[in-house]
């Protein structure tokens, strides 16, 4: 048990480290798609759990939850059916999904009210279950959970 939680301390330091808040565009769903595909290459693991490091803020041709420095105000609704639409919903295979990072902006002086955190937090728990995914934890930054299972 300690090599693996040693193991996974390390791979997400790596991860984090890594990370590039400054990318001008992001293609969330592309990416989605993409860890799905691989999701779906391992069939003899039943039990799959991704944990997905993301702000969750897409910018794309498809669609954008940016406004200037901060978060637009988003249609959780409306922008499933965008996605539905151009059949960017992703099979996840009733994999456990946690995410980290949920609204989280580089820019310390820009605060984003929970008013506007809960949208993108409501759009990404529709996301997940209209792909056969299993919510877990969907942390607006954090997330707070014991453990990943």
């Amino acid at each position: 048990q300690e090599q693996y939680t040693s193991s996974f301390q390390d791979a997400f330091k790596n991860v984090m480290n890594g990370i590039n808040p400054r990318l001008p565009k992001t293609d969330l769903f592309y990416a989605m798609m993409q860890f799905s595909d691989m999701l779906a290459q391992d069939r003899a693991i039943a039990d799959k759990t991704a944990l997905l490091v993301t702000d969750g803020l897409e910018n794309s041709k498809y669609t954008t939850f940016h406004k200037r420095k901060s978060m637009a105000n988003i249609a959780p609704e409306k922008e499933l059916l965008r996605l539905s639409s151009r059949q960017l919903i992703t099979e996840w295979f009733n994999a456990k999904v946690y995410i980290y990072g949920l609204g989280y902006l580089e820019d310390k002086d820009v605060y984003v009210a929970p008013d506007m955190i809960e949208p993108l937090k409501e759009f990404w728990r529709l996301y997940f279950t209209a792909g056969n995914a299993q919510v877990k934890g969907l942390g607006t930054p954090a997330l707070l959970v014991n453990s990943l299972r």
